[in-house]
């Protein structure tokens, strides 16, 4: 279909009345939204109603819209599937901000209307951020992810003196031996990565290199190793 002959008002019309699952693209022909609905024809046109109460989000999302497209299934159960099947396969992304400079407070509002969520790992000392600016992040700015995504961060103290060892790629145990005999506290989470063997430090925060204070925390990320889908019976 041609993006140029899309009739909103015609293409509302045309809905059937059976399940399925949606896609809303944006003026650029991004997916920006997909959904399932028991019957397409009422799920859909409730997005374009004037009187309709939504979150700010998704008003946000509507705004973007230029067109839409959809799938008919056979089933509720079969909408389900391939709803999951296609967000994954098209989950919206998002570019990360650079929030390195901002307050705790400034930063989490500007993640919020940009779909992102923000999360404090922390202190750390710092020689170009003032006490109480963020100085690190993790993802960096510029990388794009998908919404809805935490940004870790860790606010400055004041400047430091100690360097932070690398310890991306090392073991959980020998990560943790190599900050605490620096002084410093690590803070282990864990995520799923298909390219890190489970058990190894995908990433961490405050970056190897930078400098830090005695009894600072270290932000390490530990792989899971791949995540496993479970697709319903």
């Amino acid at each position: 279909m041609e993006r140029a002959d899309f009739d909103l008002a015609e293409e509302l019309k045309k809905l059937p009345e059976k399940p399925g699952v949606y896609l809303m693209h944006d003026r650029n022909d991004h997916i920006i939204y997909v959904g399932k609905a028991v019957v397409l024809k009422n799920r859909v046109r409730q997005y374009f109603q004037k009187s309709r109460h939504v979150s700010p989000k998704i008003e946000r999302m509507i705004e973007q819209i230029a067109w839409f497209e959809y799938i008919v299934t056979d089933s509720e159960l079969e909408a389900l599937v391939l709803e999951c099947n296609l967000i994954k396969e098209h989950r919206p992304k998002v570019t990360v901000l650079d929030f390195r400079g901002m307050t705790y407070a400034d930063a989490q509002t500007k993640a919020e209307k940009n779909g992102l969520k923000l999360e404090n790992k922390g202190e750390v000392s710092s020689d170009d951020y003032d006490e109480g600016e963020i100085a690190n992040q993790d993802p960096e700015s510029g990388k794009e992810v998908e919404e809805g995504t935490t940004i870790g961060v860790v606010i400055s103290n004041g400047k430091g003196s100690v360097e932070v060892p690398s310890v991306t790629g090392d073991s959980e145990d020998d990560a943790v031996s190599a900050l605490e005999k620096e002084g410093f506290k690590p803070n282990k989470t864990y995520a799923y990565d298909d390219s890190v063997e489970e058990g190894k430090v995908i990433s961490q925060t405050p970056s190897a290199g930078d400098k830090a204070k005695t009894g600072d925390t270290i932000t390490i990320v530990i792989s899971q190793g791949a995540e496993a889908v479970t697709v319903p019976d």
